[in-house]
């Protein structure tokens, strides 16, 4: 675990980067200790959710990357609720409700 950035009485404070044992990544901004109202949280497997954060979830407005496939949208904790924009850097995917088909 690493952690880079301000504390204060012992919490994360302001923006700082924190790295997990299995090196998820999360840069940003900490309120209280807790991933907030801003960052970008990177996961082992490069996907990754750039945006708003509350309590250390998505809440708010971000996008979520995973390999070709692009989700921009509204997030409640941690839950795409609105789809702004999806899509895909493969031409041929095709998708139905967020779900690709292929």
């Amino acid at each position: 675990t690493t952690d880079e950035g301000s504390f204060d009485h012992g919490l994360r404070q302001g923006v700082g980067v924190y790295v997990w044992p299995d090196l998820t990544v999360f840069a940003g901004h900490f309120e209280s200790g807790r991933m907030e109202p801003k960052g970008r949280k990177t996961w082992p497997d490069g996907s990754s959710y750039t945006g708003e954060f509350s309590s250390g979830l998505p809440h708010g407005s971000g996008v979520f990357v995973r390999g070709s496939v692009v989700q921009a949208g509204v997030w409640v904790r941690g839950r795409l609720v609105e789809h702004i924009i999806e899509r895909s850097t493969n031409p041929d995917d095709i998708y139905l409700d967020g779900i690709c088909l292929n």
